[in-house]
């Protein structure tokens, strides 16, 4: 039986395997015309390259990082979560914390007048202890303001005191000739049961007075 010789590979096709092989283990080599190959070598390099490409998968180095994309539509809005536990109550705010007004008709030009702190009080005044009041609770008197209904005449003055206690204070302002009013910027600290009374004095004899005094009594 003859055997059948196999014939020796072209040069080209050896060419061309060996640039295939190079050119997928990355080196450089001069370009091989496909056209010199026969039929069967194409093939054959053809296998040759599937299989090399095989054996590189994993081997090449990642490429550069493409640009982001586009962003994406807002999703859809999650459910409304379960309402939360109600938090504790907070402290009762003191409740000696606004403005307080006293309004007097027809204040004496004679001698010291004893007032209580608040209220309205028409063709007379209170005398002595018994215009004071027990603070029912511990606050901050302050910003204290005296109007009159028209100024004080002569060479008299109008002076007006927060009593603590039956004690002057530094809240004390005084009106004098040709004022109308005064105020004081002074402030106070009264404790809870402290008594408390604006007290009204003169020099001279002034002309009766409408008065109107305003206070603030703030938290201590």
């Amino acid at each position: 039986m003859r055997r059948i010789k196999q014939g020796k590979p072209s040069p080209a096709f050896i060419v061309a395997v060996v640039a295939l092989v190079a050119a997928l283990g990355g080196g450089a080599v001069a370009g091989v015309a496909v056209t010199a190959l026969n039929k069967k070598e194409k093939k054959q390099v053809a296998r040759i390259a599937k299989k090399q490409a095989k054996k590189q998968v994993g081997k090449m180095p990642a490429g550069p990082r493409g640009p982001a994309g586009p962003r994406g539509p807002a999703g859809t809005p999650g459910p409304t979560g379960p309402r939360g536990s109600e938090g504790s109550a907070g402290s009762n705010g003191s409740d000696a914390n606004a403005l307080q007004f006293l309004s007097v008709k027809d204040i004496s030009g004679a001698g010291t007048r004893y007032l209580p702190v608040s209220g309205w009080i028409v063709g007379g005044e209170i005398s002595g202890p018994n215009a004071r009041s027990a603070a029912a609770g511990a606050f901050t008197a302050s910003d204290f303001t005296v109007r009159l209904n028209a100024a004080v005449q002569g060479g008299n003055t109008r002076t007006f005191t927060f009593q603590k206690n039956g004690a002057p204070t530094a809240i004390t302002c005084k009106a004098s000739v040709g004022e109308a009013g005064c105020t004081s910027g002074a402030s106070v600290a009264v404790a809870a049961g402290d008594t408390v009374q604006i007290v009204s004095g003169v020099t001279g004899a002034p002309n009766l007075n409408d008065a109107f005094i305003g206070w603030r009594a703030g938290n201590p």
